[in-house]
């Protein structure tokens, strides 16, 4: 349970689904070394809110933005580093899930989602 001011609200668990279409920008820099590169990501999609035990649900439209860095220290293994976020656009005003359903509120309900992703990459 979680205590908001005199009002004590019992934990929910929400869906969020996620369908982006990434777009990348890679940059060539001439005081950095050759093998590494900086880049910009955009993406553009649609994010899914729903409620595990409800059938409320809404989709909107969303973005996102980030950037990161490639390293390639030989010609064909390297590793990539970056961070994002995406966030919907048009959320419900004045509506929010309370208890598996879409109740009305004086505030505006804000959502996003941020990923830092690190791995290695290989190069053909």
């Amino acid at each position: 349970m979680r205590v908001t001011g005199a009002v004590v609200l019992p934990r929910q668990r929400v869906l969020l689904d996620q369908f982006h279409f990434d777009f990348s920008r890679e940059y060539v820099v001439r005081e950095w070394p050759a093998w590494a590169r900086p880049f910009i990501i955009g993406s553009v999609g649609w994010t899914g809110i729903s409620h595990t035990e409800a059938t409320n649900s809404f989709t909107r439209f969303s973005f996102g933005v980030g950037g990161g860095i490639k390293a390639f220290p030989s010609q064909h293994l390297g590793f990539k580093a970056s961070g994002a976020v995406v966030a919907p656009v048009g959320h419900a005003r004045g509506q929010c899930l309370l208890q598996g359903r879409l109740r009305r509120s004086p505030y505006r309900p804000a959502v996003s989602q941020g990923e830092i992703t690190v791995g290695p990459v290989i190069r053909f």
